[in-house]
């Protein structure tokens, strides 16, 4: 049942064309001489423009699928549960890669991207899994390198899986920052020896 107050305030508000000003005394009046319950009417709570988080997980071929399809499962998860309950910002998980078409992996499965390069030049969130020799080759490959780079200019994190380290610092992207990768890849005084993860301002890098 709507509050007496309530009623004559939509009354007089139906009858002028506009709301009237409550009289003194009137029940539930704020500091501002104004019912509190016609905050609720006048002024509806205003919702920001809130704009999805982008994770882009970089595939190439010869990548090691445990290093993609690990933390790929993990953000996939989190993106469903964020969807399920409503929650703002959301997470919205792709994988790019230069072709759209499957790519061999250093086990017989094979992996298609989501998204070529182009289609995502600025994610949010950067995660670059590793492998053996194919990953070490793709230090030679120009497009990946350059995609790197230009990512990391907007991206609020930047990360790698393993030797995904290794292609990080082949763009430059790790120079004067302690990293990690696989420990039969550790050289140098600017990698962290016997540390499975490091961080450095928006990098993190994994290792095994």
């Amino acid at each position: 049942m709507a509050h007496p107050a309530q009623t004559q305030y939509a009354l007089a508000a139906t009858q002028t064309g506009k709301p009237t000003r409550p009289r003194p005394g009137s029940p539930h009046r704020s500091r501002l001489g104004r019912p509190l319950w016609s905050w609720l009417i006048l002024r509806p709570p205003q919702r920001c423009a809130v704009t999805d988080k982008t994770v882009a997980f970089v595939l190439y071929p010869g990548l090691t699928p445990l290093d993609l399809i690990g933390p790929l499962q993990v953000m996939s998860a989190l993106e469903a549960v964020e969807e399920m309950f409503g929650v703002e910002p959301r997470h919205h998980v792709v994988v790019v890669a230069e072709e759209i078409d499957a790519v061999p992996t250093d086990t017989p499965v094979r992996v298609a991207a989501t998204s070529i390069l182009d289609d995502v030049p600025e994610p949010d969130v950067v995660v670059v899994p590793g492998g053996g020799a194919p990953t070490l080759r793709q230090l030679a490959n120009p497009v990946l390198l350059d995609y790197l780079r230009q990512v990391d200019r907007r991206a609020e994190l930047v990360g790698s899986v393993c030797t995904g380290a290794l292609l990080l610092a082949g763009a430059g992207l790790l120079e004067g920052r302690r990293a990690t990768t696989h420990i039969g890849r550790i050289t140098g005084s600017s990698t962290a020896r016997g540390r499975r993860t490091c961080r450095s301002g928006g990098w993190r890098t994994t290792g095994t």
